[in-house]
């Protein structure tokens, strides 16, 4: 029981709470760099921790690309988590014109962002309310209930915490469990 009691007291304070972006820049895969507060420029965010490598990842690509169609009032980001070592720059821009992506991608290559958010796979959602050099978590994990198979997808996490948060309501399921591939 007092497991419970301190699992359910992180939580809560993790989504109860502002968080400052950190004060650092992130390479884009334009090669640019940038910090967080420059790339989201919406009340509403979505981070997408992601990786070139993960199987699971992939499955997502063809699903955040509608989510991005379907709520372009919302921020969109991409962030490569450090899931294989040897994903570089042009390994990672190499993928997203192979798969054709719209969306801005930061790296995290020391994990920052993930640790920050406590991510620990890829892909895991973090919709968040965007307050300029500070946010807060509004839900976080899973995009939906199939990672696999697209049509058998019967909970979308994802989008229902979008719309509890644009209808001003509480987001009813604040977290769930991602399946995917582990960020080293």
């Amino acid at each position: 029981m007092r497991f419970l009691v301190i699992i359910i007291l992180t939580l809560f304070s993790q989504f109860a709470m502002a968080q400052k972006w950190p004060a650092r820049s992130f390479q884009k895969t334009d090669s640019l760099e940038t910090t967080m507060q420059n790339i989201m420029h919406s009340p509403l965010a979505v981070l997408v921790f992601i990786s070139v490598d993960c199987p699971f990842d992939n499955y997502y690509l063809n699903r955040l690309e509608m989510f991005s169609v379907e709520n372009p009032e919302v921020d969109l980001v991409l962030i490569n988590s450090n899931s294989n070592e040897i994903s570089d720059i042009e390994t990672i821009t190499s993928w997203i014109k192979e798969n054709n992506l719209k969306f801005p991608m930061i790296l995290d290559s020391d994990n920052t962002l993930a640790n920050l958010l406590k991510i620990r796979k890829s892909s895991h959602c973090v919709l968040i309310k965007n307050k300029g050099t500070q946010f807060q978590v509004l839900y976080n994990g899973a995009f939906d209930n199939n990672p696999q198979i697209e049509s058998q997808v019967s909970k979308y996490y994802l989008k229902d915490a979008l719309i509890q948060a644009q209808e001003g309501k509480p987001i009813e399921t604040p977290y769930v469990q991602p399946m995917g591939c582990m960020i080293r």
